[in-house]
């Protein structure tokens, strides 16, 4: 009797020196902001307005951060000079640090554009665009 007795002291000493489940986890690395590191339109990098551009543009911004792609429609707005939005497709390249946008009907004839990122897109590691910008 006096070994089943030690026996259980010994068990409920070794379970009660175990690592508690309650200890928090370290936290995950701190968000980092991000920018535009290039963008150009069909190829022609970096003019702030473009002219001749066909009717289907590829829009192509090089962030310095993986974007989330769930912040991306939001938060990428492209539209004509009178307001209207245009309707586009999205797809991702390096990682989703680049994201392209072409749109989804040929653009109309003679008609000034505008492509707007919004400080709020996110990286996928939780930063924000830190310079909006608007294109044209």
């Amino acid at each position: 009797m006096r070994r089943i007795a030690v026996l259980l002291l010994t068990i409920v000493l070794l379970a009660g020196c175990g690592k508690k489940g309650s200890d928090p986890e370290p936290p995950g690395p701190s968000p980092v902001n991000f920018a535009i590191s290039s963008w150009a339109v069909n190829n022609t990098v970096s003019q702030v307005i473009q002219y001749n551009v066909n009717r289907t543009p590829v829009v192509k911004f090089r962030f310095g951060a993986a974007i989330n792609r769930s912040t991306v429609a939001g938060n990428i707005v492209f539209k004509e000079s009178s307001g209207t939005p245009v309707n586009y497709t999205v797809s991702y390249e390096s990682a989703d640090s680049v994201v392209l946008l072409q749109p989804s009907a040929a653009l109309n004839y003679l008609t000034k554009y505008n492509v707007s990122v919004s400080n709020a897109l996110r990286s996928t590691n939780g930063g924000f665009f830190t310079v909006p910008r608007i294109l044209h």
